[in-house]
């Protein structure tokens, strides 16, 4: 992961500081340490290549309302598999996981507006923009707006979960 964490059209529309070698290690200690505790509020799913078990991105979602079954996703793909399916697939799997095991009502997601193929995603995948959050996130020291997307538990998603 260390390999494309470093790569700014990765982090270009995530909230965090520019990466470094030693906060990318520490952000990987964390995730592996998260998955260690057998009840927690939130999964982190690897994305692995099939042929040679890379890693080349992740998926989270994170349980945000235990009460009204609400959860949030957020996700991030190596540059290099852009446009090829892998992110598609994979969030799929983990809204799929998120209505099935965890049982979820509501998932939401934001996403930056000027990250067009992260919103295209959701809404390939039945997400729906509920709204702008204005000035939702601040970006190495610039406020940015966001999309909320969402999508409830109904018959009409079902097939997510096949």
């Amino acid at each position: 992961m260390r390999a494309y964490a470093l790569r700014e059209e990765f982090y270009r529309y995530i909230p965090i500081e520019v990466p470094t070698e030693t906060s990318t290690h520490a952000f990987l200690k964390e995730r592996v340490a998260d998955a260690l505790i057998e009840i927690g509020d939130g999964f982190t799913f690897a994305l692995e290549l099939r042929e040679n078990s890379r890693v080349i991105g992740a998926v989270r979602i994170d349980t945000s309302s235990v009460n009204d079954r609400a959860a949030s996703i957020g996700y991030g793909l190596n540059p290099d598999y852009w446009k090829r399916g892998y992110m598609s697939e994979a969030v799929k799997a983990v809204l799929a996981f998120g209505f099935g095991q965890m049982r979820m009502h509501r998932i939401w997601a934001t996403v930056d507006p000027d990250n067009e193929a992260s919103w295209r995603l959701l809404e390939r995948l039945g997400m729906h923009r509920e709204g702008l959050l204005r000035d939702e996130k601040l970006l190495r020291g610039t406020w940015r707006d966001s999309y909320l997307y969402a999508i409830v538990a109904t018959r009409s998603n079902a097939s997510l979960s096949s």
